[in-house]
């Protein structure tokens, strides 16, 4: 299914490499990044029957742009909140046909409903192997009125009501990929009546020497009977460090990131500021770039770096003895030449694509994202947040979860002023 042209070659400012080092939990990984010098507007052109567009300046003039609205349209949880609007960890939620939404949180094994002003409706799902059960939520997707769950410990979809009754299970065929077996995979969405699976763990094949080394896999196609269709754009892969007695951690190396929409699948690489957009079919019909300075990676940032994941890890500081081996892994991996161009990628349902800026980890503050229209032009940024992380795009709103000063996880649907 996966057809590759050859392709042009990307603007100047593009030919260095870029990387970040992303954990296994794909929300903690962010690392500083070059600048982008503002020039004049963009360019489209055919390359073997793709449509590439070098993006040069956003297309926005003063005074007309997008905004995210901080009040929230619907703000559920706090620490003294009935039970059914506690949340334990978050990880996706999606809107409803009927306007209102459905909410998996992982730490509670479960799904919870509500309408479109945030009243309670139900709750699905309990810990087990049962039917109706769950021994890890990673991920929804709504497919005509019911709600996907995929379960990759498991291997499975349930099938759920808007009013969270059970609609049934599905069990997914293995990937045919022992290095990258299902419950490696995660969810990246529904394209063409297809679920989407992309791999999630990487770890160094018999090819790789000592260092730094690329592994990659298939992003996988499947129907909704659970059966493996054929692979679906390029693979994917992120940087890992192979060492003398073992794999860890490559310091800043590169990750893959996907977004899916229901007309395209957009798939980077984060080593240079450059998107590919694949239809249904397999076939890449786009690419998108933007003008990216690459910014090398300093001792500085390396210092930086490991300080902070050592702090994150629970350490009072970075000398304490009981993270002593983490702070050798991590000072002695492998180190990427150069900070990456981009961070994450989420698309709206037409297409439209947010490409979050990248940012140092120990960064606070609103996250910058580039908004691309559905022909692939810059339009310009929106700022979301100090504290919100974006789950889904719905085209008028933002649906997150915004942590408040006790940490406390809010989920939250926040406005777009077009």
């Amino acid at each position: 299914m996966f057809d590759a042209p050859r392709l042009e070659p990307a603007i100047k400012t593009q030919t260095a490499s870029a990387r970040v080092f992303r954990l296994l939990v794909p929300t903690l990984l962010l690392a500083a990044c070059g600048g982008a010098p503002r020039q004049a507007a963009h360019t489209t052109r055919d390359s073997a029957g793709v449509v590439i567009v070098d993006n040069r300046a956003p297309a926005w003039k003063d005074g007309a742009h997008w905004s995210i609205d901080p009040t929230p349209v619907v703000d559920l949880g706090s620490a003294d909140a009935a039970r059914e609007y506690q949340f334990q960890n978050i990880v996706d939620a999606v809107r409803l046909p009927d306007g209102g939404y459905a909410v998996a949180d992982n730490g509670r094994l479960q799904v919870l409903f509500y309408d479109a002003a945030g009243r309670y409706r139900a709750t699905a799902g309990r810990k087990g192997g049962g039917p109706g059960e769950f021994r890890w939520v990673q991920a929804l997707a709504v497919t005509g009125d019911s709600v996907l769950v995929y379960d990759p410990e498991l291997g499975r979809l349930t099938l759920l009501a808007p009013n969270g009754d059970l609609r049934g299970t599905v069990q997914l065929a293995e990937t045919g990929d022992q290095g990258h077996a299902l419950h490696t995979h995660g969810l990246a969405g529904v394209m063409g009546g297809h679920l989407v699976l992309t791999p999630r763990v990487f770890m160094p094949g018999g090819g790789c020497d000592i260092g730094m080394c690329w592994d990659s896999a298939a992003l996988l196609a499947y129907t909704m009977t659970g059966d493996v269709v054929d692979t679906v754009a390029e693979p994917v892969g992120e940087d890992v460090a192979l060492g003398t007695n073992g794999f860890g951690i490559a310091t800043f190396g590169a990750f893959s990131q996907e977004a899916v929409a229901r007309a395209f699948l957009f798939v980077t690489d984060t080593r240079t500021y450059e998107i590919h957009a694949y239809r249904p079919d397999g076939r890449m019909r786009r690419v998108i770039r933007r003008a990216w300075q690459p910014r090398p990676v300093t001792s500085d940032d390396r210092d930086r770096w490991v300080r902070h994941y050592v702090l994150q890890s629970g350490a009072s500081s970075v000398d304490d003895p009981h993270v002593a081996s983490l702070r050798h892994m991590l000072e002695a991996s492998p180190v990427a030449d150069h900070m990456p161009a981009l961070l994450m990628l989420k698309a709206e349902p037409n297409s439209t694509l947010w490409v979050a800026d990248c940012r140092a980890p120990w960064a606070t503050g609103p996250m910058t994202w580039s908004v691309f229209d559905t022909a692939g032009i810059w339009l310009g940024q929106v700022r979301t947040p100090d504290r919100f992380t974006v789950l889904r795009l719905t085209g008028d709103a933002v649906l997150g979860v915004q942590r408040d000063s006790l940490d406390v996880q809010h989920f939250q649907v926040l406005r777009v002023n077009r």
